[in-house]
């Protein structure tokens, strides 16, 4: 039984170590995400980077449209790091009480993370037991981003994962959610 489990770890070990050399020269977060494509697929197997390619699995890095769609596929299954929600007991009743589109920017600053996208958001808030209306999603209506991006300016676009925008408070939203949380 020692045996089994020892072999076992040294095969882990021996997958995480040719996954690193695999991505190695690639950059966030293309990186993270292919490094555990390819771990899930060497322990799997149980086989090396030579049985990748022979089962004509292994991803091409270099090509971005692989890129793209890995991304947005890792989102929509969950796969990446997902932003997670922290409210404070004392807060959420007050933070219920608002309207949706006052309540986005006071939660956005309870996460975890700073820039992501709307749709990590609202799973987010769905983890936490807040629900948003799904319409503020791109791909259900896109209210988010006529309302608290255009209209209300407590937004601005950060960066792309793929081709999803992802989004960071502007200084008004900040000062909006500092101003409510400290009340």
């Amino acid at each position: 039984m020692g045996d089994s489990s020892r072999l076992n770890k040294e095969k882990i070990r021996s997958a995480i170590r040719e996954a690193k050399e695999y991505v190695s020269d690639e950059e966030e977060p293309w990186k993270s995400l292919v490094f555990q494509v390819i771990l899930t697929q060497l322990i799997s197997d149980g086989g090396s980077n030579a049985s990748l390619q022979s089962k004509n699995r292994a991803i091409d890095v270099s090509n971005a449209q692989q890129r793209d769609r890995l991304v947005e596929s890792q989102q929509h299954t969950g796969d990446l790091e997902a932003p997670t929600l922290s409210i404070p007991e004392h807060s959420l009743e007050k933070i219920l009480a608002l309207k949706e589109r006052e309540q986005i920017p006071i939660l956005w600053s309870l996460s975890s993370q700073q820039s992501m996208t709307v749709d990590g958001f609202l799973t987010a808030c769905e983890k936490a037991g807040v629900t948003i209306s799904r319409s503020y999603s791109p791909t259900k209506g896109g209210n988010f981003r006529n309302r608290l991006f255009k209209e209300d300016k407590m937004f601005v676009e950060d960066s792309k994962a793929g081709k999803v925008p992802k989004y960071k408070l502007s200084a008004a939203g900040r000062l909006k959610a500092q101003k409510f949380l400290s009340a």
